[in-house]
């Protein structure tokens, strides 16, 4: 079993305190079966490669705007994932709230449902380094009421469509990615 807090404690360009605490990452993992790992908690939906790639790992300082505006970054859900086939094959499918980070609260009854699955069909050697290959198929398929945190009763803030993004209706998004890592070189 995996348990994991990571908080956000930093100074912010916000017009109120400056100041802000919140959880990153917080979830447990059951992992007996490489298979089948359940983890409940708030952490990254599985859709996208950039989304999932670890932060230390990235080659800029921070992710694209295209990746922070099509992916659901981290989530409130619960998870299912594994590999098997000497880890060739990946996969991971969950159910979330929809609501966006450090948000337990549901603004309905429907979930946000998330799947992925990544083969690695190659992997060998490229001018004597290590390579593989490997793609990746993701989708999420939403429906969402935009009701606004003050609706709910948990912020008296008032919000807008333009300045926070609240959408309603269905939101369905499919991707397809692939990697290439050969030695140091590695193109997405």
């Amino acid at each position: 079993m995996v348990v994991r807090f990571q908080a956000d404690l930093a100074g912010s360009l916000s017009n109120t305190t400056g100041l802000r605490a919140q959880m990153t990452d917080g979830y447990i993992t059951w992992n007996r079966y490489s298979a089948a790992n359940i983890r409940v908690g708030q952490f990254k939906t599985p859709f996208g490669f950039e989304q999932l790639y670890g932060d230390p790992r990235l080659i800029t300082i921070e992710r694209t705007l295209v990746n922070d505006r099509l992916t659901e970054s981290r989530q409130v859900g619960a998870q299912v994932a594994g590999d098997f086939l000497e880890k060739r094959v990946s996969y991971a499918v969950g159910a979330f709230n929809g609501n966006g980070v450090n948000n337990n609260a549901n603004d309905n009854n429907a979930f946000l449902k998330v799947g992925r699955i990544s083969v690695t069909p190659w992997q060998g050697t490229v001018a004597g380094a290590n390579a593989t290959w490997s793609v990746a198929a993701n989708g999420y398929s939403s429906k969402d009421s935009g009701l606004a945190l003050s609706d709910l009763g948990l912020d008296s803030t008032p919000t807008t469509a333009d300045k926070d993004g609240l959408f309603t209706g269905k939101r369905n998004a499919y991707g397809v990615d692939s990697q290439f890592v050969s030695g140091p070189f590695e193109l997405w």
